[in-house]
């Protein structure tokens, strides 16, 4: 099985926003198509996609997860888990039900607030959760997100057909006066696909810039 990769790479780490729409072309099988993030200063960071069959959920989901946070809490979405995790790493984990549609992408956003330490996460502008930053000094965060980061499509179980999702309008922002936020690209993106794997960049909007890239992972 391959999983493909797309890296980003943002003018600066300076932003303290990130927003991407994700829109999967399929609801089948157990597939989770995500952003991954770094944060400024840390080899921590985290990641939030959409998944087929949330974790203990058994529906589709919305899943946002911070290594090295050791507190947190769900939003305003029912049903919602938020508790720690380990396994692959260590951190802070909210799974939210989301009905998201085959095909119509879903906003996606994390919101970095140095004072309060913590990162909140939205699904078409409800809350998740929320986690805090890391507190070790080794893992504490200069209040940015890196300039880096890599959006992926991962199969994590079943043998169901190629995954195909859809990974859109990828801004990173800063506050700014009256809590207006101005948006950048990423000006640089790089994919890797690996064993079978596909992925390539999708069509363009204003002054060239494109709207974003696609993925397939196939089955085993």
């Amino acid at each position: 099985m391959g999983a493909p990769y797309t890296w980003v790479q943002f003018p600066e780490a300076k932003h303290d926003a990130l927003r991407i729409e994700i829109a999967p072309l399929t609801e089948e099988g157990f597939h989770y198509w995500a952003l991954q993030y770094n944060l400024a200063g840390t080899p921590a960071g985290g990641y939030i996609g959409l998944q087929t069959v949330g974790a203990r959920l058994g529906v589709k989901a919305v899943n946002f997860s911070q290594w090295r946070s050791w507190a947190g809490g769900a939003g305003e979405i029912p049903g919602a888990i938020s508790a720690s995790f380990a396994g692959e790493g260590e951190g802070w984990q909210t799974i939210a039900p989301l009905a998201w549609v085959p095909a119509e992408p879903t906003v996606l956003e994390l919101y970095l607030d140095r004072r309060a330490k913590r990162i909140s996460a939205y699904a078409d502008g409800r809350l998740i959760g929320w986690a805090a930053t890391p507190t070790e000094p080794e893992y504490e965060t200069t209040g940015a997100f890196g300039s880096g980061a890599v959006c992926w499509t991962e199969r994590y179980g079943g043998t169901e057909p190629t995954a195909e999702g859809l990974f859109m309008r990828l801004r990173a922002g800063r506050s700014r006066a009256l809590r207006k936020r101005l948006w950048v690209p990423p000006d640089h993106w790089a994919h890797a696909p690996t064993g079978d794997s596909e992925c390539g960049d999708m069509g363009t909007l204003e002054a060239g810039r494109p709207i974003g890239f696609w993925q397939r992972n196939p089955a085993a």
